[in-house]
């Protein structure tokens, strides 16, 4: 494997040096993923199909597949599986979503 450092998103600093994730690796498109999935659709104006849209007062079932949408769009390397899950047990209306990446072309068992 090429050594082909890219920044570790969020950033963080070990020893004085920015952390850093292997290209082509699951670690990079973990960050990707993380990167697509904290811009809201059409914020970037260079960019206005990159993100996904706001999910904050979605009703429960949260429709994912917008996420999965803009995965596939920006990282094509991605697959990603959204799970849903209770955010907090006393509040009913609040959901967590999960998303889970493997690179595309793995099977899962």
């Amino acid at each position: 494997m090429d050594d082909v450092p890219h920044l570790a998103l969020p950033l963080r600093l070990t020893d004085a040096r920015f952390e850093t994730v292997q290209q082509d690796t699951l670690d990079e498109l973990q960050v990707n993923v993380g990167v697509i999935c904290a811009f809201e659709l059409g914020s970037r104006i260079e960019r206005p199909d990159f993100g996904i849209a706001a999910h904050e007062f979605a009703q429960d079932p949260i429709d994912a597949t917008d996420i999965e949408a803009a995965v596939e769009l920006s990282e094509p390397r991605a697959t990603v599986s959204v799970v849903q899950a209770p955010y907090d047990p006393a509040d009913p209306t609040a959901a967590q979503l999960t998303v889970q990446v493997t690179t595309a072309g793995d099977e899962e068992d």
